[in-house]
């Protein structure tokens, strides 16, 4: 250690222990002048060693004393440097503004593949093949790896498929009339047929592989060669068209009409002719509505010449040879019921699912009863079955990213921005929102933690500190519950639930940004402020008119409410096509908005509470709320499509809109549009910024939440 070796100055009296180590021959005079030079040279190294190479620590050689050292390496005039780090910048976000304006805004990542559309295993399922609005999904459905991915030009959207009894060749059909057909093996296109101006909305090949029949906008059947694309035949139906299919050897084409009664007409396959008509399988149908059209469900078996039908709850069996009715089966399905799955698992067994239950029947076709069992048992009956895995493999899809985000649209991202709140819609609006989800946003190939919340309508939820707040209406009147759930695991905090002294069910409820106040809607328009603290009534008062419902004997006033960023007043949204803006410390009113629709109309406050903005139609109006101003008008194109979600930026200078399946973003300040992106999905349900305004998340209806900002060229 040199600076251990130095630190203390020698004393005279020792001045020889210090002395550098040679030899001095007093006698010789040239000796002794050959010894000096050594020592001025060895001292000049020794001077420029230190002061290129030594540390601060260290005193100038003049005030050193002699001493010796030992190097483990020999001293080099080049200073050794410790190599720098090299330093990457962080790159400084960029606004969406300034990347509008500079053309780098665009898609960065998105979040799920997609609605299935339509899905489909290969006959010997190997492989499992999704479509979604943007494109076909094909998986080795051993290992569950991706094999391929074919993206799909929106103008060119799939809406049908269909794959041949080899499995060599998949078929799909567009919205623009194509029917086009692909190579299983390479994925390579086949050859391409336009069949229609229109969309085709069936598809079926023959069994045999050699011909194809097709529906365009649920009236025109037309029968073409698979193979050289030429027209066999083409018919006009009376009705719409519902499914169609091949019976099992081919010779007949049978297709569903719609009727009151559920028409199934079966036709000769080489020319279309009809040749019989099956009717009165809907014998019950809605007595309130003679006139209302249904299809008949059924199914046909792809080994024998049976079809069997869903008639007011029972399965009809019927053989197609002799027009024989085989056996009627009774079931637990009610009349309105629907299966959403036949299948044939050979030409004895067949397992149908129904649309309301969590079980299946399993049809003996050759005994003719029937029998209901499990999702276990069908695993066990049919787990190695291909014609199965659409029911037994449905885990395995719903890990592949199909499920379950495809249900889920964002409703806020959290302070920090690490978050993204999505509800899901996926349950019948009688039920409300069963289910909430979160999902990390700054995680690659993140997916959504989703919260089971049992009973009751999740009516809103919205932040406090770090947790997420939700309330949602129990089965009584007046009952809320309120639970605060942690992000991290998703777990329940607290919950809580309290009873409010209301005079009709509460339908909306809203909750102010420091948690204080709470805002109850309930069905006969009345607005009720309470202390959460205390649960007490601040105030309450008549804030919409009751209007009745015609399909129902129900009635609604309050369909949302919401409060300002600042907690100064809040807005109220009627069924009596009227948004109303309430002060908070007196209850007055402050501005009443007449509009041309009412559940349509969609409502958010500006950042600084100042200015409301609201969709009707196909416009979005910003008012202000404490100037006598005019109001912004932004207009969308045509009346075609309505602004199902608005979002102003955080700062308050854009304002983001959903119309159709359009992004839109608007400036405020001079009330212009900046971007104007079409054609999202099958339509925009939210869009949300994050709190710098560097991001923007959009979640379509076709199941897709994606993250647009910038993007360098």
């Amino acid at each position: 250690d040199i600076s251990k070796s130095i630190h203390a100055r020698p004393s005279a009296g020792n001045a020889s222990r210090w002395a550098l180590p040679c030899k001095v021959k007093n006698t010789d005079g040239e000796a002794m002048n050959n010894l000096v030079n050594k020592i001025i040279i060895f001292a000049t190294i020794t001077i420029f060693f230190l002061s290129g190479c030594g540390t601060s620590t260290l005193a100038s050689p003049a005030s050193n004393p002699t001493t010796t050292l030992t190097f483990t390496s020999v001293p080099t005039s080049t200073p050794i440097f410790t190599p720098t780090p090299t330093f990457t910048p962080t790159p400084i976000p960029v606004s969406i503004k300034d990347a509008i304006a500079n053309g780098t805004f665009s898609e960065i990542k998105t979040f799920g593949k997609g609605f299935v559309i339509q899905s489909i295993f290969s006959p010997d399922g190997s492989q499992y093949i999704a479509v979604t609005s943007h494109g076909i999904y094909v998986y080795d459905a051993k290992n569950w790896q991706e094999v391929k991915y074919i993206p799909i030009p929106t103008e060119a959207a799939i809406s049908e498929i269909d794959i041949s009894s080899d499995g060599h060749i998949f078929a799909t059909g567009d919205i623009a009339g194509n029917v086009t057909f692909w190579n299983t093996k390479t994925w390579d296109i086949l050859h391409s047929v336009n069949v229609y101006k229109g969309q085709i909305t069936r598809l079926k090949i023959s069994p045999d592989g050699i011909n194809f029949v097709a529906v365009g906008d649920n009236k025109v059947i037309s029968v073409w060669d698979l193979h050289n694309g030429t027209l066999i035949n083409l018919q006009e139906s009376k009705g719409k068209v519902g499914s169609i299919n091949y019976s099992a050897d081919g010779q007949w084409i049978l297709n569903s009409e719609e009727s009151p009664y559920g028409y199934l007409k079966i036709r000769k396959a080489s020319n279309l002719e009809i040749i019989n008509s099956l009717n009165g399988f809907r014998e019950n149908f809605d007595m309130n509505y003679p006139n209302y059209p249904t299809y008949p469900n059924y199914a046909v078996s792809p080994f024998t010449n049976l079809v069997v039908l869903l008639d007011d709850g029972k399965l009809v069996i019927q053989n197609l040879d002799n027009e024989k009715i085989l056996a009627v089966l009774p079931t637990e399905y009610s009349w309105w019921s629907e299966i959403t799955h036949w299948v044939f698992l050979d030409k004895s067994q067949l397992v149908v699912k129904g649309d309301r239950s969590d079980f299946f029947y399993l049809v003996n076709l050759q005994t003719l009863d029937l029998r209901k069992i499990s999702a276990d048992e069908l695993s066990v009956i049919a787990g190695g079955n291909p014609r199965a895995f659409i029911l037994t493999k449905e885990r395995e899809i719903q890990e592949i990213g199909f499920e379950p985000i495809m249900r889920y649209t964002p409703e806020l991202i959290t302070p920090n921005g690490k978050n993204l709140i999505l509800k899901d819609w996926s349950y019948d609006s009688m039920m409300g929102i069963r289910n909430i989800g979160s999902m990390e946003l700054q995680q690659e190939n993140s997916m959504v933690k989703p919260l089971q919340i049992g009973e009751g309508n999740v009516t809103y939820f919205t932040m406090k500190n770090e947790n997420l707040i939700v309330i949602k209406c129990g089965r009584g009147k007046g009952l809320l519950n309120i639970s605060e759930i942690g992000l991290n695991d998703m777990h329940v905090i607290s919950e809580a639930q309290f009873r409010y002294d209301v005079n009709d069910i509460i339908e909306t409820v809203a909750l102010s940004s420091d948690g204080s106040l709470l805002a109850t809607g309930t069905a006969d328009g009345t607005l009720s402020l309470w202390n959460t603290s205390s649960k007490t009534q601040i105030a309450s008062f008549q804030a919409h008119k009751m209007i009745p419902q015609r399909s129902t004997a129900d009635y609604q006033a309050i369909s949302s409410i919401i409060f300002s960023p600042d907690g100064s007043s809040f807005a109220t949204r009627g069924v009596d096509k009227t948004i109303k803006v309430w002060n908070i410390k007196d209850g007055k009113e402050i501005t009443s908005i007449s509009t041309k629709d009412d559940y349509k109309t969609f409502m958010t406050f500006s950042p600084n509470s100042k200015y409301l903005a609201y969709a009707s139609e196909n416009s979005i109006h910003i008012k202000a709320l404490y100037e006598n101003t005019p109001e912004i008008v932004l207009n969308g194109d045509k009346p075609k499509y309505y602004f199902y979600s608005l979002r102003f930026s955080s700062d308050g200078s854009m304002l983001a809109s959903g119309y159709g399946g359009r992004l839109k973003i608007w400036s405020i300040t001079n009330q212009s549009l900046l971007a104007d992106i079409p054609e999202l999905g099958e339509g925009i349900d939210a869009v949300a910024f994050n709190p710098d305004d560097t991001l923007l998340y959009v979640a379509s209806q076709d199941g897709i939440v994606s993250i647009w900002g910038h993007i360098p060229k």
